[in-house]
């Protein structure tokens, strides 16, 4: 009984590796601001395009917070929100102008948005109540947070990359690109920007040396970038959401979109199947260990 406990267990658990580490063993899902049909989508796997909430008018930037409340800006002025079952709210109603990118970071509840129309970034409260972060950035866009708590910002007007501190204070952190849009860090602190008005993807690294990562995808928006570093771009002209391992490594994620925008992920919760291959490997390892034999003593005695 006790040996056959053992093979199930390293069946299980190999098999449990090759889940984890196989190109479908995707630890998110992706939401997308359908603008042309005033939609969100969510895709769960390579070419799952499913519809989670519509009749949010001309839908750009989102981001979804720790209770799964997804976050949605509208470049008519307003902020949705959309909770887990699908049912949108009005959270922002007045007071922003053609709101952008959408962020949060992950020790402050506050929501941040790129103001695009003022050129501000604003940060709104859990009651949807906004104050002025920092201003003057020109046509502010895409947003992302490092692990610091430190946000970056794509400027359209200007082609740059702003960074500001925790408190306020904003420098350039890259530049010399052309209507940047869409901002994704991956595990290495690198930052990918779009670079919507050259049809190309960037790296930038921690020191703000800029590198060209991709070139092709025809207008691209939104970034998103999973645990294992696999990079996911929009484009908004394809209809397409891309999946980019290089320069030269890139295939169709998801298709059939209708002019997207941005993007955000969201950790899926593990399949039960998986939960049963955990199960069965962690039973069978304690069984083994419970009823291992002990060592021999060793007599040292002359």
């Amino acid at each position: 009984m006790l040996r056959s406990m053992r093979w199930v267990s390293i069946i299980a658990i190999t098999t449990l590796i090759a889940f984890l580490h196989s190109q479908d063993a995707h630890c998110l899902e992706l939401f997308v601001s359908n603008s042309g049909s005033n939609s969100i989508v969510r895709i769960p796997s390579a070419g799952s395009v499913l519809n989670y909430a519509g009749d949010i008018s001309s839908p750009t930037g989102l981001v979804m917070d720790k209770s799964s409340n997804l976050f949605v800006a509208s470049s008519s002025g307003t902020i949705s929100e959309v909770n887990s079952m699908g049912v949108v709210s009005t959270f922002i109603s007045s007071g922003l102008s053609n709101p952008q990118g959408l962020a949060m970071n992950s020790t402050d509840s506050r929501l941040y948005i790129a103001d695009y129309g003022t050129g501000k970034i604003l940060r709104a409260d859990e009651q949807g109540n906004t104050s002025v972060f920092v201003s003057g950035l020109n046509q502010p866009r895409g947003l992302a947070f490092d692990t610091q708590g430190n946000l970056y910002v794509s400027n359209a007007g200007s082609g740059t990359i702003s960074k500001i501190t925790t408190a306020g204070a904003v420098s350039t952190f890259a530049s010399g690109f052309n209507n940047p849009y869409g901002l994704a860090f991956d595990t290495k602190g690198n930052l990918f920007v779009t670079n919507y008005g050259s049809d190309s993807i960037f790296k930038v690294a921690p020191n703000g040396s800029t590198s060209l990562f991709n070139s092709g995808i025809s207008r691209p928006t939104g970034i998103s970038i999973d645990s294992f570093n696999n990079v996911y771009v929009a484009s908004e002209r394809n209809n397409t959401i891309y999946n980019v391992q290089s320069f030269a490594t890139v295939s169709v994620y998801a298709s059939g979109l209708n002019a997207p925008k941005y993007m955000t992920s969201a950790m899926q919760v593990p399949e039960p199947s998986t939960w049963i291959l955990c199960s069965i490997a962690c039973i069978g390892f304690a069984a083994v260990y419970k009823n291992r034999k002990p060592a021999p003593k060793l007599d040292l005695q002359p």
